[in-house]
């Protein structure tokens, strides 16, 4: 039996400083149990201040002040102590994204039973856990509750109102057996975690939804280094729609007139400019394409003449007698001159933003492409263009709907926009290659939430 220490305020624990990449939740746990304390215990014993609504996990994970009062009062080390975020246990910077995202405690039920809880549970690409290999969970297995619902009625932390007790408090006093393949595998992990922030941006959708869960984890398949832990990630997800764009060859170079209308492109992409964004040309074949594609089956009395002309269908004899409508008639894109005009209020809002990020962090709106940045100017020119054409499609279809309903007769038309996750990695050449996970249809008029970056 591992031996039993005792820290500087008197609480019972077990190695607490050896437990390598545990969690402020499951410190909490592992305390909580061994000392018998309750939730009226926690803000005495520990500082916590918390309602039994709120997710432990959520709390711990990133309130910096409850992190520091638990860790002063558990005795934790500066080390361990910078593990308790999320950061660490992602492979992109900064926390902004888990507001898009729901949060609900996931744990490997055999690392529960020892006392054991880590944020590795919380990401969305972990399936198992690396060393018991046991299926993470988030419902008791016996009757399906929320893991904390026990809590939230007072009862003592992991115990579930079905009676199920998730803790044996014999294993925690033990310790877990797994304990050197856990090192091994978080040492590696942890390794790759840092490797890849320096080298990763993530863009997502300021909008809360859940399907993101999905499309975050098809943006990290398992990385070669952690190769034979590979069935403990949770691997491609057949729903979540993929595109993988890679670097042209330094070849593949941007004239003049091009880099114009990129900059161009660029820095009208923006929520705070005017309506209209300035496409470059080459956008123009797809962007009718879509549109024929949507409004051609529609039945001819349902479009004017002119509108019909608006939307590049071929003239009938058979139009509508009515008055062409304004807005149908700025939907499409726009030619004018010498340059081609998209009235960006048809897109969703939080996929337009993803848009006008991608421009953003790339910096195009600041610097001219050179022959040497060329080919990462021409990966940001592509993931544009795949973005805006599916978040045009999808907003096309909702305000074309409007006006002819008739439009959802067609069973391939699906309502609602699908929202971009993009994985943008770079190399000492620049941007090498961005990924687009889609999520699955949203609901159109859902809350957009701005994300703190």
């Amino acid at each position: 039996m591992a031996p039993i220490d005792r820290v500087s305020v008197g609480f019972v624990s077990v190695r607490l400083n050896d437990q390598i990449g545990m969690s402020a939740f499951g410190t909490l746990l592992h305390l909580a149990r061994l000392n018998h304390f309750h939730g009226r215990d926690f803000r005495a014993a520990f500082g916590l201040h918390f309602h039994y609504r709120d997710d432990l996990s959520h709390l711990l994970a990133f309130s910096e002040r409850n992190q520091s009062r638990l860790a002063a009062a558990a005795g934790i080390s500066q080390e361990l102590q910078g593990l308790w975020p999320v950061e660490p246990w992602q492979p992109f910077s900064g926390e902004g994204l888990w507001s898009a995202l729901p949060w609900k405690l996931r744990a490997c039920p055999s690392c529960l039973r020892a006392g054991y809880h880590s944020n590795l549970f919380q990401m969305p690409w972990m399936a198992r856990c690396p060393w018991h290999r046991t299926r993470l969970i988030s419902t008791c297995r016996k009757c399906e509750r929320p893991l904390l619902e026990g809590f939230r009625q007072g009862l003592d932390l992991a115990c579930c109102p079905c009676g199920t007790d998730l803790v044996n408090e014999r294993a925690v006093l033990k310790g877990d057996p797994h304990q050197s393949e856990r090192d091994d595998f978080l040492e590696a992990y942890l390794n790759w975690t840092a490797v890849e922030r320096e080298r990763t941006t993530m863009l997502w959708p300021e909008q809360h939804t859940g399907s993101g869960v999905d499309a975050l984890a098809a943006l990290w398949p398992v990385p070669p280094c952690l190769n034979q832990w590979r069935d403990s990630f949770a691997g491609c997800r057949p729903h979540i729609h993929m595109e993988r764009l890679g670097r042209p060859c330094a070849s593949s170079t941007l004239d003049q007139q091009a880099a114009k209308d990129l900059m161009r492109c660029a820095k009208s992409l923006w929520p705070e400019q005017a309506a209209m964004a300035e496409l470059p040309a080459e956008f123009l074949p797809s962007l009718l394409s879509i549109t024929r594609q949507i409004a051609s089956p529609l039945p001819a009395i349902s479009l004017t003449t002119r509108e019909r002309e608006a939307l590049a269908l071929e003239p009938v004899g058979s139009a509508a007698s009515i008055p062409s409508r304004q807005d149908l008639m700025l939907l499409p894109v726009q030619r004018v001159a010498n340059g081609l005009y998209l009235d960006v209020r048809v897109l969703h809002r939080a996929a337009y933003r993803v848009i006008a990020n991608l421009s953003a962090l790339l910096g195009l709106a600041k610097h001219e492409p050179t022959p040497a940045t060329s080919s990462a100017h021409r990966l940001l020119l592509t993931a544009t263009r795949r973005t805006l054409l599916r978040t045009y499609a999808d907003g096309f279809t909702h305000v074309l709907g409007r006006y002819v309903p008739a439009l959802y007769d067609q069973t391939r038309v699906r309502a609602g926009p699908r929202l971009p996750w993009i994985r943008i990695r770079r190399d000492p050449q620049g941007p090498q290659d961005v990924t687009i996970a889609w999520s699955t249809r949203q609901s159109w008029d859902a809350d957009v939430k701005p994300v703190v970056r």
